[in-house]
């Protein structure tokens, strides 16, 4: 049968005048619905048959809502300084034509492009949020037809502890070092991050541990150094002499990191 949908009012649009329920199915989801304007809607549809056996109109109101923009990391976002993450801006429904969501600062504490777009037929696109300067920012994502959206980024300075596989104790009698990996935490050490630029954190050890390189024959290293796009550096660590001391791991921008480490016999 053939059913008739139509709208009263601007609010709403249909796509289709008439769609056809196929014989032995229960009903067609073929034709579309178009907001165009914030409002209330009347949709009906009629059965076009003159049969005593024909349905009864029915009707629909429709609430047309102002659209709102969604920031994937929510209210909060943490971040180190020299950090980066790629989270989505999204609207709640896929675009039908693309769409330019404009990105404002409170302030320079982090960065952002100036827009980025949401393709037609998708409803989200990454964005990258990078930390600059400790502080706290305010990012508003804006977009014509939608209502904006803000979120606050708090850059601090970073952390690397703890670290993959770090000891407490290092043994003698061992040949081997031990691998450890570094990851770019921000003030939350749950949370990991890329960095913008190759980061250098000093390694400073002491006459009981040392760095050293990988391979055979390792050697001694003052540094390490997580290259840019990247998250974690892996290097290791040696027992040199019995005794406990402290090392450092160190950069301006990270907290640094002084464990205690006893090697043993």
């Amino acid at each position: 049968r053939a059913d008739r949908a139509r709208r009263d009012g601007e609010n709403l649009t249909i796509d289709s005048a008439s769609v056809v329920i196929p014989l032995g199915q229960s009903y067609n989801y073929n034709a579309r619905f178009i907001p165009g304007a914030a409002g209330t809607t009347q949709l009906s549809a009629s059965d076009l048959r003159i049969q005593g056996y024909h349905y009864s109109q029915a009707t629909q109101n429709v609430a047309v809502n102002t659209p709102t923009l969604y920031l994937s990391w929510g209210a909060t976002a943490n971040i180190g300084i020299g950090q980066y993450d790629n989270p989505t801006v999204q609207a709640p429904d896929n675009q039908v034509a693309p769409l330019t969501v404009s990105f404002a600062h409170l302030n320079a504490s982090s960065t952002t492009p100036a827009s980025v777009i949401i393709p037609t037929a998708s409803y989200n696109n990454t964005v990258r949020v990078s930390g600059a300067t400790a502080g706290t920012d305010t990012i508003t994502a804006s977009a014509a037809g939608h209502n904006s959206v803000k979120g606050a980024v708090i850059v601090a300075a970073g952390r690397v502890d703890p670290i993959s596989s770090w000891p407490t104790t290092l043994s003698l009698s061992g040949t081997d070092s031990l691998l450890v990996t570094m990851y770019a935490r921000d003030q939350n050490i749950s949370n990991i991050h890329y960095v913008t630029s190759p980061t250098i954190f000093t390694l400073t050890g002491t006459a009981n541990v040392g760095f050293v390189s990988g391979g055979l024959p390792s050697v001694a290293i003052t540094s390490v150094t997580i290259p840019a796009d990247a998250q974690y550096v892996q290097f290791w660590i040696k027992g040199l002499t019995v005794g406990t001391s402290t090392v450092s791991i160190a950069n301006a921008n990270y907290t640094t990191y002084a464990p205690s480490i006893t090697v043993i016999p």
